[in-house]
């Protein structure tokens, strides 16, 4: 923990297998206005990075539907923020029935004032404002003032590590996020198939 990990220490290493599990990264949208100072990703709010003042109002985008969005809005309304989460999705938090937490959520995302508008995507972003526009009727609204603007959208695969150890391993393996960005039973699987193929007679026969 807290240690980058660089081809040069593998190689003093000399390991016969690598399993690379560098997960991924936050990325922005391609929404005019997206690299405004009041624009951040999920990260940057939960790890302290970006914050908005009690009171203050906070749009959440979010075009993933799970747990990044939905807890961030509850960390945010629980700083005293005004919160409200928009998506292109039918409702909010639309994958959270996977895990049986939808309901729960929405008793306490309503107990705490966040407001949710669906059906709706991200058009620009203003200083202090946001475009969002109806997925059907295209009716353009204008949210303001806004003092932050979240993004909880798709991340990037941190993979640059893995490319740089290609043929420079015996046995080079990925997963996670790494291989794409994905949910945690993806990457359960990934290790788990990583696992048996370091295990398998045939080892080394299709690293991947």
């Amino acid at each position: 923990t807290g240690i980058e990990v660089t081809t040069e220490m593998i190689d003093r290493e000399s390991p016969g297998a690598v399993i690379i599990a560098t997960g991924s990264h936050p990325t922005l949208p391609p929404v005019p206005g997206a690299d405004l100072p009041h624009v951040a990703t999920v990260w940057q709010v939960l790890q302290g990075g970006k914050r908005a003042q009690p009171g203050e109002a906070v749009l959440i985008y979010d075009t993933i539907g799970f747990h990044q969005a939905t807890s961030t809005a509850e960390f945010l309304a629980d700083q005293g923020c005004d919160v409200e989460v928009v998506t292109g999705q039918f409702y909010v938090g639309g994958d959270l029935s996977i895990t049986l937490d939808l309901e729960l959520w929405y008793r306490r995302a309503l107990a705490k004032g966040i407001r949710m508008t669906a059906n709706h995507f991200l058009a620009s972003i203003g200083p202090a404002s946001a475009t969002i526009i109806n997925n059907y009727s295209g009716q353009a609204r204008q949210i303001e003032p806004l003092a932050l603007i979240v993004m909880a959208t798709q991340q990037a695969a941190n993979d640059e590590l893995y490319f740089q150890l290609q043929g420079k391993v015996k046995e080079l393996y990925r997963v996670g996020d790494c291989v794409a960005p994905r949910r945690v039973e993806h990457a359960i699987l990934d290790g788990e198939r990583a696992a048996r193929a370091l295990g398998s007679p045939d080892r080394g026969l299709k690293p991947g």
